[in-house]
């Protein structure tokens, strides 16, 4: 079962690089952006410690994955510093309303 969550979890990681380097037009080689594996790497850690840790999605989660995917997008845009934060919002939602739970 734990092996089954860090999958998922590294599988998130992967989205959200890709969503918000695609939404900004930023090229996904890791030759090209240095920016890539250590942001995968650091989403991935930090949904582990959230789904070992904190139990479940909540409210302090969703701010740390939003300020993460905000600074990714920043790092990465340029100049577009609107379209980056636009970007890791939408992804942000989407993210949120795929992952929560019916009573």
């Amino acid at each position: 079962m734990i092996f089954f969550e860090f999958a998922v979890s590294l599988f998130d990681a992967l989205i959200c690089v890709y969503f918000i380097s695609r939404f900004n037009g930023i090229a996904l080689s890791p030759k090209k952006n240095k920016f890539i594996l250590p942001s995968i790497a650091i989403i991935f850690a930090f949904s582990i410690i959230n789904d070992l840790f904190l139990e479940g999605f909540n409210v302090v989660g969703t701010i740390v994955f939003l300020s993460l995917y905000i600074g990714y997008a920043l790092l990465t845009s340029g100049k577009k510093y609107i379209r980056a934060i636009l970007g890791a919002c939408i992804f942000e939602i989407v993210f949120v309303i795929l992952s929560s739970r019916s009573p």
